[in-house]
């Protein structure tokens, strides 16, 4: 097979798990397939013109994307021209939530125009098989699942002694962040005082420290060096979990959304399911019952922690995804292959 001229269309802002998604993602490419050129365009540029000679000189475009996987995927979260959708593959595309409105006429097209589609977790699956054809539609996981510590290694240096790590827990902040989570936050930090704690968040790149928090948003790098130097890890962000599975750090994923309970199923890694109780929380410091909240979310801590004592100190996820980015890669390149003919002829 001759080398391919890519084009992968990424967006990132602010947070540390877009660029740790994109990082993964032109990995695997570059890992999965031959590739004379790769270039990066921002997909959400309004005016990506028809007549755009890099999309035109490619062999084919990638779409890697979090929770891209929504209603008006054409054209809000991108506006790929059309001419293009038959050499257009979307990359561990997911849902935000099982229930979504209906798809619009333009990314319906899309869907059932493009290149076989890659799925991060069985919701989305169960989603995009109500609207494409089976055998369009690949379950491999998130790219950050393909990742090993002998690839991140080659990529950052060798990590320090897994005997001597700087942090002995990392949290990690939910994106729903709120006092009932703060609160939780802050009981297990106070359930675990003989440790090293950092807490993190994955946004905020421009404050270094705010409330204690530290920031490591705005570049993968930061993300990565900071889990694979913790012991373990607790806390709600879902790459945060992935990239420690991927190296082997034992992790521990609180769950405050339909992402984080779809990948714990995919995967089979212990959670703690926290969107029923990080709602109780909600309404009790709303109605001023704060006393009660605080009692609640030192109850919620204690069984954080005595649910990750009953989880399995390591999983990793490369060896079971592995051979499902293999299928995907092979179907999307003899898809492109069947295309190309079809034209020429």
């Amino acid at each position: 097979m001759r080398k391919m001229n890519v084009v992968v269309l990424t967006n990132t802002i602010d947070n540390a798990g877009d660029y740790l998604h994109r990082y993964a993602s032109l990995r695997l490419i570059k890992s999965k397939m031959k590739v004379a050129s790769i270039r990066e365009i921002d997909r959400t540029d309004a005016q990506l013109p028809e007549n755009n000679d890099t999309l035109e000189s490619s062999d084919i475009i990638f779409i890697p994307g979090g929770p891209s996987f929504r209603q008006n995927l054409i054209p809000e979260i991108c506006n790929v021209p059309e001419k293009f959708w038959w050499k257009t593959a979307l990359l561990g595309s997911g849902v935000k939530h099982r229930r979504m409105p209906p798809f619009n006429e333009s990314t319906l097209r899309f869907l059932n125009t493009s290149l076989p589609v890659s799925v991060r977790d069985l919701a989305t699956a169960a989603v995009a098989k109500k609207t494409i054809r089976d055998n369009q539609v690949c379950m491999t996981g998130c790219p950050v699942s393909s990742l090993t510590p002998a690839m991140i290694n080659d990529d950052f240096g060798a990590a320090s002694s897994p005997n001597s790590p700087s942090i002995d827990v990392a949290l990690s902040d939910g994106q729903d962040y709120n006092k009932g989570a703060n609160q939780v936050v802050n009981h297990l930090g106070e359930l675990l005082p003989n440790s090293r704690i950092i807490r993190h968040s994955h946004r905020d790149s421009n404050q270094q420290e705010k409330n204690s928090v530290i920031s490591i948003g705005g570049s993968h790098e930061k993300l990565i060096n900071t889990y694979r130097s913790c012991r373990v890890h607790l806390g709600f962000r879902v790459h945060a979990h992935l990239v420690c599975l991927a190296l082997g750090v034992p992790s521990l994923l609180i769950v405050e959304d339909e992402r984080g309970a779809s990948l714990a199923e995919q995967y089979g890694c212990e959670t703690f399911d926290f969107r029923k109780r990080l709602f109780i929380l909600k309404v009790l410091n709303r109605i001023g019952f704060n006393a009660f909240s605080g009692f609640l979310a030192k109850k919620y801590a204690e069984q954080i922690i005595r649910k990750f004592d009953d989880a399995p100190e390591k999983i990793q996820t490369h060896a079971a995804v592995s051979p499902l980015w293999d299928a995907y890669f092979l179907d999307v390149l003899e898809a492109l292959k069947i295309r190309q003919s079809e034209a020429v002829n």
